[in-house]
């Protein structure tokens, strides 16, 4: 087993993402501390490892406190006399938009899902200083690099986890401390629940594998970055996405392509016709003209010389 032995403190263990990680280490053999605010969802994950033959207990942690957090890694010491893994996964919503945001909202996402990793990795320093190792890993999240509507405090949570987490692993490495963040995109949590069909369905049009993540597969993620299979791993941002995409490629289906240098032809495109220019009075330089299936006209310049094939690839792919 890949982590027998181990002890692992995860935070918001007590639904979601953190209780299929809670689950998962417990698998392959880690001592497992569920830490969540609620004292009974963390309670019936604990009892859920321990059904399964594994070894938990539930801690009710408030991650923003710091008095709280200590208590909890005093206990964790206290029974399993170490800390081998933190996984900073506790996290809140409390989207609005800029103009509409309370300064307790922002302040409350910022003091969870921000300071709330400060404060746990923090608190387990000493000890993984004193064993001469350890592994923290954090909970960021794709907006933090794509930004999201509505979401000021998150992203900037978020965001500012994963700067964190490289100055601790510069800070942390030579002492045999390794420090990554996990990135997921879009999983199916309590979190998008609430998220109307017919927007769940656009934001999907945005993976490459056109489906919601699951906790389990964030869990083994999490699983590996942990293990010694990722010992070279260290400052490290790993996207467990889907393939995320920034923007949404246009269709375009090559039906035709042609070298012109007329640009009375190109007015009259049908969708998905793709040209070669020449270097003309219009265009400076040798390129693609193409129209989209939604009827919009583009222009690539192309430098070099490719065969017509290659070009309509390259021009799809734009």
């Amino acid at each position: 087993m890949r982590m027998e032995n181990k002890v692992a403190i995860i935070t918001g263990a007590g639904r979601g993402i953190g209780r299929a990680t809670a689950l998962r280490y417990a698998e392959e053999g880690a001592r497992v501390v569920v830490a969540d605010i609620d004292q009974d969802g963390a309670k019936n994950v604990a009892d859920e490892v321990g059904a399964k033959g594994g070894n938990a207990f539930a801690a009710q942690a408030n991650v923003a406190d710091r008095n709280s957090v200590s208590e909890m890694v005093q206990e964790t010491v206290g029974r399993y006399g170490r800390v081998d893994i933190l996984v900073n996964n506790a996290g809140i919503l409390r989207d609005a938009q800029l103009r509409k945001m309370t300064e307790e909202n922002f302040d409350g996402v910022i003091d969870v899902n921000l300071k709330g990793v400060f404060n746990c990795a923090q608190a387990v320093i000493p000890v993984m200083l004193e064993q001469g190792s350890g592994v923290i890993l954090n909970a960021s999240s794709v907006v933090a690099a794509y930004g999201n509507f509505g979401q000021t405090n998150y992203v900037a949570a978020k965001a500012s986890v994963t700067g964190m987490t490289k100055v601790w692993a510069r800070e942390l490495g030579r002492k045999g401390i390794r420090v990554n963040v996990v990135s997921p995109g879009i999983i199916r949590t309590r979190m998008t629940e609430g998220i109307p069909e017919k927007v769940m369905a656009k934001l999907l049009e945005r993976v490459a594998s056109n489906r919601l993540g699951e906790p389990e597969e964030i869990a083994n993620a999490y699983l590996w970055l942990a293990s010694d299979e990722a010992s070279y791993v260290n400052g490290h941002t790993l996207a467990v996405d889907g393939g995320r995409l920034f923007k949404k490629t246009a269709s375009i289906q090559i039906t035709e392509i042609e070298e012109v240098d007329n640009e009375e032809v190109f007015g009259s495109f049908d969708p998905g016709r793709v040209c070669v220019c020449k270097r003309s009075a219009r265009f400076s330089s040798r390129g693609l003209f193409g129209r989209n299936s939604n009827g919009t006209f583009q222009w690539k310049p192309c430098a070099g010389l490719y065969s017509y094939s290659a070009m309509g690839q390259l021009f799809k792919s734009w």
